[in-house]
């Protein structure tokens, strides 16, 4: 199992996002899906993801993923992290991308 926690930043809240392998292949193989978080919003969307997915939905291109599909309709926030997070969680478990801390620092010069 891949297990990532996001702290958002700004709003507060945190998501733990995990992925487990339930059915190995690429084509074929499925990943079940668990999102909790204390954002409401997270939350609508992890009603449509939490679950068993096919593999196949966390390699489609951004325009036909489906967890873009879904962000659109439950999240206001457009930065946020949790959308890249799932997809990261789903590939890291699938074998697709390591399982190495993202960080993005913020400076503003006045």
């Amino acid at each position: 199992m891949t297990e990532a926690l996001v702290e958002a930043g700004a709003c507060g809240f945190k998501t733990v996002i995990r992925a487990k392998k339930e059915k190995e292949g690429l084509v074929d193989g499925t990943i079940h899906i668990t999102i909790g978080s204390g954002c409401k919003d997270v939350m609508a969307l992890a009603k449509e993801l939490n679950g068993t997915r096919p593999n196949v939905e966390f390699l489609t291109p951004i325009i036909k993923n489906v967890v873009f599909n879904d962000v659109s309709k439950y999240l206001k926030c457009t930065d946020c992290a949790v959308p890249w997070s799932i997809l990261k969680a789903a590939k890291v478990e699938m074998g697709f991308a390591l399982p190495k801390d993202v960080s993005v620092k913020f400076s503003k010069e006045p």
